[in-house]
């Protein structure tokens, strides 16, 4: 199913519990809290901590408006050495959304998020990964969907990956950049944010980061914020 089937602003307060929610973790004061209908209670590892810095608010350079913990929360920074938040979910073989805003401070294949039980290459998991400075990849036995030429370095950016009906797409601040038929059952469990075992981990500051099973969430493109 899909939520959203035209161009729609992006909000501009905390990602809200929708329909088919497993996961969300808005990183504001607690992490790796699960505010989703769930309840899980995901593992945080390393040296993990929240900052006042966020998408929404003077922070992040979207709406002007002050910064307040308990409406637009912060983010959780994460810098390699171990840093993640890990919890048992697969994304299973239907539709589903996997969106976070992230400001990624450096990029040398680097997972955001990584699914997969091994380092081996593997058809039951999947990793999204900053490969460069303009370049995201999904991956799972081999590379399903690599975008180049996007901006997103030291900037606050959404990213979405989405499969509806066997298409994945990546959206990148609302466009998608790109589609590819992936009809893998993804059963493996091992679900990590801000790390992998098979790449990188990442060096960005994460906030709402949300996993919707079997809802493609955005099957169009939508208009981020700009004022």
């Amino acid at each position: 199913t899909g939520k959203y089937t035209a161009d729609f602003t992006l909000p501009t307060v905390n990602t809200e519990i929708i329909d088919d929610t497993v996961f969300l973790a808005l990183l504001t004061d607690t992490l790796g809290e699960d505010i989703g209908p769930n309840n899980l209670t995901p593992s945080v590892s390393g040296s993990l901590s929240v900052k006042e810095f966020a998408p929404f608010g003077p922070s992040g350079g979207l709406p002007t408006i002050p910064y307040d913990p308990s409406v637009h929360g912060g983010s959780g920074l994460f810098l390699g050495l171990g840093d993640r938040i890990s919890t048992t979910e697969s994304l299973g073989s239907g539709d589903f959304t996997v969106e976070l805003w992230a400001y990624t401070l450096t990029a040398g294949d680097d997972a955001f998020f990584d699914t997969r039980t091994s380092g081996a290459s593997r058809s039951t998991g999947l990793t999204f990964t900053a490969i460069d400075s303009d370049t995201v990849r999904i991956f799972d036995s081999s590379a399903r969907l690599t975008i180049d030429g996007i901006s997103y370095l030291n900037q606050w950016v959404h990213f979405a990956v989405v499969r509806s009906s066997g298409v994945i797409k990546i959206y990148v601040n609302g466009v998608s950049q790109g589609s590819a038929s992936v009809t893998n059952n993804y059963s493996d469990t091992d679900f990590v944010i801000g790390d992998s075992k098979g790449y990188g981990d990442t060096d960005a500051y994460i906030s709402d980061f949300r996993l919707i099973k079997g809802t493609a969430l955005y099957t169009a493109d939508f208009t981020p914020p700009t004022t």
